[in-house]
């Protein structure tokens, strides 16, 4: 079992999160600027669990390929 992930899972964690971080600016009504929205991981990886957990849940895609973790030993 790995100790870490390797580049291509932490790339697809990264395009993930920033993503997520993307939409969230792209909604924040008034036209504001995009630089208002301080980046959080709490409440973007709330949003990546929620749709992990709707892709996983139609068998779109595993756990493991919308969001690569490690399994602790």
């Amino acid at each position: 079992m790995p100790d870490e992930l390797t580049d291509a899972q932490l790339a697809r964690n990264d395009f993930v999160h920033n993503e997520i971080f993307l939409l969230m600016q792209k909604l924040v009504p008034g036209g504001r600027k995009r630089c208002d929205l301080d980046w959080d991981i709490a409440p973007i990886a709330e949003v990546a669990d929620v749709i992990k957990a709707y892709l996983v849940g139609h068998s779109i895609c595993t756990e493991m390929e919308f969001s690569p973790y490690l399994e602790l030993k």
